[in-house]
């Protein structure tokens, strides 16, 4: 048998030329993945800046007579889909002829200020960095009413069909200005952190007295008090009594999981590093 004639050993030439070839490659490489990693990231954050919070579509509610249960349900999109969100508690029809709760959109927008104040009606008092779209903004002017009591108040307790982390709460006219007088929830199992507050439907001065403060770990107060809290942590379920006044109301909204985008930037950089390392 006949030996095939040895290869000849590469030059400088060749070598510095097969380089150029591999490290040209992987730079197109890296430059299409990070094209879309910036596609991905600029959706992300457009979609977020859109709507921050996706607030619940409340479909039906049973009204009931103060200080005694009624429900409602609904339901609220998540990145992992659906979540149905039921409420077992107080459920205000109406006040004085007033209607109050309202479900499946339409009726009074009371998420904006009132037409008697000045400036032009406005939705500050439930915006903040959280938070960017109102919970009326896109035309959801859902609430659930309730009046409270200070002797034996009905437990409110809204549950979700899936755990949801960092809720939050839009809150309307807690407690009385033209009275005078606060009113208070007392969440029984979650903290919170008031994210903003503010100038609101029923509010007709710019006292900051009239703003919401958390008084203590799970206590929220306020005297006509309107804006946006937020509970700290995972949650099933969120369970609270309110002290007795004219009436208020609440919605709840979820923010979807932050920093999708990043979590996927973090991970194509880790394997573009151990590419690299390995390589190298």
């Amino acid at each position: 048998m006949i030996s095939p004639p040895p290869s000849p050993a590469p030059t400088t030439s060749s070598l510095a030329t097969r380089f150029t070839q591999t490290w040209l490659c992987r730079s197109s490489l890296c430059a299409g993945a990070a094209a879309g990693v910036f596609a991905v990231i600029s959706v992300g954050v457009s979609d977020a800046t859109a709507q921050s919070v996706n607030w619940v579509d409340w479909t039906s509610a049973t009204t009931a007579p103060p200080s005694t249960a009624g429900s409602a349900l609904g339901t609220v999109a998540s990145l992992s889909g659906t979540i149905n969100v039921s409420y077992a508690g107080e459920v205000l029809g109406q006040f004085g002829g007033i209607p109050t709760t309202q479900t499946a959109g339409g009726g009074t927008n009371y998420w904006r200020d009132a037409g008697q104040l000045v400036p032009a009606p406005s939705n500050g008092a439930y915006l903040s960095p959280t938070v960017t779209n109102g919970p009326g903004d896109l035309g959801n002017t859902d609430i659930i009413c309730l009046i409270g009591d200070n002797s034996a108040p009905v437990t409110n307790t809204l549950t979700f069909s899936a755990p949801v982390t960092n809720p939050v709460m839009a809150i309307l006219s807690l407690g009385s200005e033209g009275g005078g007088s606060d009113a208070t929830y007392r969440f029984s199992n979650a903290d919170f952190t008031v994210l903003s507050s503010g100038r609101g439907y029923w509010t007709s001065s710019l006292s900051t007295n009239d703003f919401l403060r958390r008084d203590s770990m799970g206590v929220l107060t306020g005297r006509g008090g309107h804006g946006v809290i937020q509970f700290l942590g995972t949650f099933s379920s969120i369970s609270w009594t309110s002290s007795r006044e004219a009436w208020h109301g609440f919605q709840i909204g979820v923010i979807p999981a932050p920093g999708a985008a990043a979590v996927f930037l973090g991970t194509i950089g880790f394997v573009f590093s151990r590419r690299r390392l390995r390589n190298e």
